[in-house]
């Protein structure tokens, strides 16, 4: 009781421990209905709020009752719009994940695209490069048989020049053979 003379609501959830019991209706005392209770509310302003004054114990209890049971019935309703609420919230990140995961998804397949395109690229390029080697090979190969018959050629020149100053030569010792028959001869 405060220094009024009244029971506040916190003492007396702190005094009565049997509170529960009572309000369940295994009180001891004999149940009392609001139309039997005829009483006067006086308003005392507080700092937080205003408090009832001038009130039973019963009376009390059942305005906590009420007001818990009206609490409830709030959470309750409450309870129902916050699932509402969070269904269109879990829908909203819902499809806000199925997006992302198509985003997700779209850029994968680009990238595997792009993984393709560049591989096919890679490949071209080493194909090209292959053929440079072997266009290459060839072309070193064809300078070698050209140096070499070159060479070749250089030798028979060589041989045919010779032979033909060979055959100069050797018509020479016949002309000279011949001059000198003559010689003797005459």
């Amino acid at each position: 009781m405060d220094s009024q003379g009244n029971m506040s609501f916190t003492n007396l959830l702190q005094e009565d421990s049997n509170l529960d019991k009572e309000l369940l209706g295994e009180s001891q005392h004999t149940p009392m209905s609001i139309q039997e209770s005829l009483f006067q509310v006086y308003m005392i302003p507080s700092k937080s709020k205003r408090q009832a004054s001038n009130f039973t114990v019963e009376e009390d209890k059942l305005l906590i009752r009420i007001k818990s049971l009206g609490k409830a019935e709030k959470a309750k309703r409450k309870r129902k719009d916050n699932e509402k609420e969070d269904v269109v919230v879990f829908m909203e990140r819902k499809t806000k994940f199925l997006e992302d995961a198509r985003e997700v998804e779209k850029e994968l397949i680009r990238m595997k695209g792009e993984k393709i395109r560049l591989e096919e690229l890679r490949m071209m390029e080493k194909t090209r490069l292959e053929e440079l080697r072997m266009t290459e090979k060839i072309n070193i190969e064809k300078e070698r048989l050209h140096f070499e018959q070159a060479k070749e050629d250089g030798r028979m020149r060589i041989e045919e020049e010779r032979m033909h100053i060979e055959e100069e030569r050797m018509r020479m010792e016949d002309e000279r053979m011949r001059r000198e028959e003559e010689r003797l001869q005459l």
